[in-house]
């Protein structure tokens, strides 16, 4: 029973982190960033930067507001090895932000005087998986569902006009929901059901700094901080036979996860001087990032039920995961720049390597290695108004996994596609 048990728990706490185990964090924080590459702190395309670089927002002009959304798309294929049967598992996913700065000025002068201040909603991490009632690995995952708001207060100085700094403090809220079939057959019954719902709130950090050692190069770094999730009264729901009740009689349990942090450093060169005059988002430039996400870190959860939960009360689970790291390539063109409406063009590629080893992949845990690419534009209506299309397409690597501790391997391939629609003002 304890088994079944930690099977049960293994793959719904993992849930509320698998879709970083890519890589980097997110699906999609702002449209300016998804149409070049996921992580950008070296360049400050707009509001957006309060989640790629807190120190670059000092560096914005004027007040500015964007807002939008996204489409997602996700295509996974997975045959395990004791089936014929391969499943196409498919996912929408609808992310959000909004995000508004403001640089303080000078009473006197009218003139900036280095501080801004900033705030944005984004939702970084949702997952959705639904497998048949009845599929062949019924006892490890029916349907896990999750999705996690962030909230972020930011404060940006610059401290010279080549260098700034920021600071945004973290507010996270996570939802999720996890059915699981259990072996408990009787002459009346075929299979148990345990259904798992619960919130969370967490609290973490955004630190970075951004820096002009020349007219031409712009050097960002940003560090999100752990992020630990707190997950209060959440709710147990049962369908067993009677002879197995004695042993589920919890109705709900206390968890406490701590997601890992991400470190994130990017190198622009710049072919104009718009970026010196708080305009990156119009500077024809290319960007090098490299990411890492410290999943090493990340290696125990805590579970404590109000009664008996498959015979016992109280769960320590442990990780093994593999720290994982994103490199990236990107760049923007300015193709009509000085009238209205403009156009700016943008593009990127990214590379990802996978955190969860084949030896602990299971059907909530998909993750490879995987291959991207970004295209996207800007429509200028006027030197106020914008409108941020962006497209992206991630390709994962095909895995030949085999997981003994959960009975489970197979043959497992994914894509994704995002198509980001976003719209920004400034007032100078």
């Amino acid at each position: 029973m304890k088994q079944h048990l930690f099977c049960i728990l293994f793959l719904l706490f993992l849930s509320t982190n698998i879709i970083l185990a890519g890589g980097s964090d997110g699906k999609m924080n702002a449209t300016k960033g998804a149409s070049i590459g996921h992580d950008i702190p070296a360049l400050p395309l707009g509001p957006g930067a309060l989640y790629h670089n807190p120190g670059s927002v000092a560096f914005l002009v004027g007040k500015q507001i964007s807002f939008g959304g996204g489409w997602l798309q996700q295509n996974n294929q997975l045959r395990p090895n004791y089936s014929d049967q391969e499943y196409d598992l498919q996912s929408t996913q609808i992310p959000y932000f909004a995000y508004a700065t403001i640089a303080l000025k000078n009473r006197k002068t009218a003139l900036p005087n280095g501080l801004s201040f900033g705030i944005g909603v984004y939702t970084p991490y949702f997952f959705e998986a639904n497998y048949p009632e009845t599929w062949e690995g019924r006892y490890i995952l029916q349907q896990s569902r999750l999705h996690t708001t962030y909230i972020q207060p930011t404060i940006s100085y610059q401290i010279h006009k080549r260098l700034g700094i920021g600071l945004g403090y973290v507010h996270g809220r996570n939802r999720f929901s996890f059915q699981q079939g259990l072996p408990l057959q009787t002459a009346t019954q075929a299979d148990g059901q345990i259904q798992l719902d619960g919130r969370g709130k967490g609290h973490g950090a955004n630190f970075g700094f951004y820096l002009l050692p020349t007219d031409r190069i712009s050097i960002g770094f940003v560090y999100h901080s752990a992020l630990q999730f707190v997950m209060k009264e959440g709710t147990v729901n049962y369908d067993v036979p009677a002879t197995f009740l004695p042993d589920y009689t919890a109705t709900d349990f206390f968890a406490r996860i701590q997601m890992p942090d991400h470190i994130s450093i990017g190198i622009a060169w710049h072919f104009s001087n718009h970026h010196l005059q708080g305009q990156t988002y119009r500077s024809p430039c290319l960007t090098f990032n490299i990411s890492r996400v410290r999943w090493t870190e990340f290696r125990q959860i805590e579970i404590r039920f109000n009664e008996p939960m498959g015979g016992t009360h109280d769960l320590k689970l442990d990780r093994y995961f593999s720290d994982t790291y994103q490199l990236s390539l990107g760049g923007q063109y300015a193709l009509i720049e000085e009238s209205a409406p403009g156009i700016i063009l943008r593009g990127g590629i990214q590379l990802e390597n996978y955190a969860v080893p084949a030896d602990r992949f299971t059907p909530e845990q998909l993750d490879a290695s995987q291959w991207g690419g970004n295209l996207g534009f800007t429509l200028r209506f006027s030197h106020h108004i914008d409108l941020d299309i962006a497209a992206r397409y991630r390709q994962q690597s095909i895995r030949d996994i085999q997981n003994n501790a959960a009975a489970f391997g197979g043959v497992y391939n994914g894509d994704e596609w995002l198509l980001s629609v976003g719209l920004a003002w400034t007032f100078l």
